[in-house]
């Protein structure tokens, strides 16, 4: 049992009302065959309620723990990379002196901008220079924090391949992808998909969603097939938990995997292709109308885009987009960053589509990432 699973199942047990619980992981067959049953689920098309997502004292500070030596990490590569040679060094523009291509210019302002915020760096006199913090202060022992904070490890990962590759990835050496995937292979990223306790935790509200909607549909409709939408499916960390919630409803579901990307699209057919849920992979942009691309408006009961609404040149359109593809009375299903942190700015802020938005006036500073009440404002 997976450290994302170990604390649902707690957290599960902590909220039942049962003298002795036993926590197993199995295929439902296996389960089924020593007499285990899943739980019936609601009749109505209500969310299932699932249960708040526990954030104690030690979970803030692993978060701060690892924001900083996320900071500490990144000043260490750019002075590899010639920034800051000598005590008093200062730039009037580190993207020149980093050799970074026009289109990583929000990049580098991204990356000065956690520097900035972590007392590592400060503008003095038109110049970027390294505080006395940086100088005297020890950087985080990266080990220490690890043993410490063994969840951590999947992100740090990460980040010291993003670090690694990030001078060649600006100087257009080294493309993005090929540090996130390295090989073509998407198990960097995905154990941090896989691992992460926010990550579980979202996709189960998600996957509960979507079951409601399908659920509501089914309802009304019971010969008729449910058809979903999944926009910007990518590593298939959320699909496979929706799934999972599907196969337990009983009802007769269409999927569409979606992403723009091709490869993503060739590795999730071989992951996921075999299951009991009939699925399609589709290429899909859906920052263009999507009739355009061979999807019929209208024809969906439930579209869902994990992390992906931000990641577009202009999200109200994007919105419309995902909106058209809507039957009457459908769902839309979203779940998003709400805060900019380090770790996301050093690994997916390499990633050109990080940056391609142009409605900068409704994003966070030095991110695509929007608020609680930016995406409100844009939702209603």
């Amino acid at each position: 049992i997976a450290t994302a699973d170990g604390v649902e199942a707690g957290e599960r047990m902590i909220a039942c009302a049962e003298p002795q619980v036993v926590a197993v992981r199995a295929d439902p067959d296996v389960l089924a065959s020593v007499g285990v049953r899943a739980p019936a689920r609601p009749a109505t098309g209500a969310a299932v309620p699932v249960p708040p997502l526990v954030v104690t004292d030690q979970d803030e500070r692993e978060h701060r723990a690892g924001e900083d030596l996320i900071a500490h990490l990144l000043l260490r590569a750019l002075r590899r990379a010639g920034l800051f040679p000598s005590p008093g060094a200062g730039h009037a523009d580190p993207g020149h002196d980093l050799g970074a291509l026009p289109k990583y210019r929000r990049l580098v302002g991204g990356l000065v901008g956690i520097l900035i915020r972590h007392g590592l760096v400060a503008w003095r006199e038109g110049l970027l220079v390294a505080t006395d913090r940086a100088s005297d202060a020890p950087a985080p022992d990266g080990e220490r924090l690890r043993a410490r904070y063994p969840d951590l490890a999947p992100r740090l990962d990460l980040v010291d391949a993003c670090l690694a590759g990030l001078p060649r990835v600006l100087g257009g050496e080294l493309s993005a992808p090929e540090v996130l995937f390295p090989g073509g292979s998407t198990e960097l990223l995905g154990r941090v998909y896989r691992t992460e306790r926010l990550a579980a935790y979202c996709n189960r509200i998600v996957a509960e969603q979507v079951a409601a909607g399908v659920h509501e549909r089914a309802r009304a409709h019971p010969e008729a097939e449910v058809r979903v939408l999944e926009i910007g499916a990518g590593t298939g960390s959320t699909t496979e938990v929706v799934l999972e919630h599907l196969r337990e409803s009983g009802a007769r579901v269409r999927y569409d995997f979606s992403d723009v990307s091709e490869a993503f699209l060739r590795q999730a057919q071989r992951t996921l292709g075999t299951g009991p849920t009939p699925i399609r992979f589709r290429r899909l942009d859906i920052e263009r109308p999507a009739a355009a691309q061979g999807f019929t408006p209208g024809s969906y009961q439930v579209v869902l885009a994990g992390n992906v609404m931000h990641a577009v040149r202009d999200v109200a359109a994007a919105l419309d987009h995902a909106g058209a593809l809507l039957a009457p009375g459908g769902r839309l299903v979203l779940t998003e960053v709400t805060q900019a942190q380090a770790f996301h700015t050093v690994t997916f802020g390499l990633l050109d589509g990080w940056w391609r938005h142009e409605d900068g006036t409704g994003r966070l500073e030095s991110s695509p990432l929007l608020s609680v009440s930016m995406w409100r404002h844009r939702l209603e």
